[in-house]
Formats: structure tokens, sequence, C-alpha cells
């Protein structure tokens, strides 16, 4: 699955309550405490197909997650590849 300390972001577009129902569940199935040993962020998907590497780069981002400071962690490693401002 992945390390402890780790960020799991779930970079898709996905219904309402899927990061509940399923994602949660199957962590927390496999012995984590999310917001203790993992964190897990919500990216939706903002990429249309063709144009993938250019949006990727332009696109502002949208960063869900349940800890503020994990969130601003991560808005920093996208601003590494991310060059609209």
């Amino acid at each position: 699955m992945c390390d402890k300390g780790a960020n799991l972001l779930i970079e898709s577009t996905v219904s309402p309550g899927t990061i509940d129902k399923y994602i949660r569940p199957g962590i927390e199935k496999r012995g984590y405490v999310i917001g203790e040993d993992v964190y897990l962020l919500h990216v939706p998907e903002r990429i249309i197909p063709g144009n993938m590497v250019y949006e990727l780069e332009h696109n502002l981002r949208t960063i869900g997650t349940d800890i503020s400071e994990i969130g601003e962690k991560v808005k920093g490693f996208t601003k590494t590849f991310v060059k609209r401002k």
C-alpha cells in the first residue's frame, strides 16, 4: 500500500461520497489511521483528453483534505509543476 506518513492523493473526478464510502474504509481496513499514519487528499481531475500535459501544468488545482497543513504541503508540491499562479 504505502509507508506511514504518505500523502495519498486521489486525483480523479469521483461521485460525491466515493471517498468516504470506499477509499477511507479501504485505508482503515489496512490498519492505517487517516490523519496520523497517512494523509488523504482529493484533487479533482481537470484534464481534457489530448491536452493532458498542457492542462496539468496550467490548470488551477483544488485540494481537499481534512488537515489544512497537509493541504498547504501538497499545494507547495504542485507549485513545482503548475505554471499558473
